[in-house]
């Protein structure tokens, strides 16, 4: 196995960005970035109980510091808790940015998979894809929300940790 996994050089992508806080309640499709953020790029995890808080903090910790807050869940059931904070933060025009993974690519047997891009553009939000290099389904491998009305930097992660380099998914293309 490679040693730059798709999480891994996410993390460095936000630390890039100077992101030193995530807000965070991990699952299957977002526990390898958000453990390579507090490992390798020594951002500060706050770790939440429901996914509906994160990016609530996100959305307080934008406005309170003007920085971009950044909040990471995971993917299918957890990313649909989310869709009231991300009204909020939205309307707020706070700088927010949700990491979400997603269903593993191809994998027919994952259940939690749901078409995310589309809840995120219902809450004002903007949301882009990220798929792996080597030809999986863009928005296959996650996505990120934006809540400020400008596109949102963020990227995305699958479960699995596939090596694969990063493109960014057509133009769009939904989760």
């Amino acid at each position: 196995m490679s040693e730059n996994q798709v999480s891994d050089i996410l993390a460095k992508a936000f630390a890039a960005e100077g992101v030193d806080t995530l807000f965070t309640l991990m699952g299957d499709a977002n526990m390898y970035l958000s453990a390579s953020m507090a490992d390798n790029e020594k951002v500060r995890l706050i770790h939440a109980r429901h996914e509906h808080c994160c990016v609530a903090m996100a959305d307080a910790y934008a406005r309170a510091t003007g920085k971009v807050g950044v909040a990471s869940v995971t993917g299918g059931p957890g990313y649909t808790q989310i869709m009231t904070a991300l009204v909020m933060a939205a309307r707020g025009n706070s700088p927010v940015v949700v990491f979400a993974g997603d269903a593993p690519i191809n994998a027919s047997w994952y259940i939690q998979s749901i078409d995310q891009a589309p809840l995120a553009l219902g809450c004002g939000a903007s949301s882009a894809a990220v798929a792996p290099a080597s030809g999986g389904a863009p928005g296959a491998a996650g996505g990120a929300a934006g809540a400020s009305g400008t596109p949102a930097a963020g990227a995305g992660g699958a479960p699995s940790r596939d090596p694969s380099p990063l493109r960014r998914a057509p133009a769009g293309a939904s989760n």
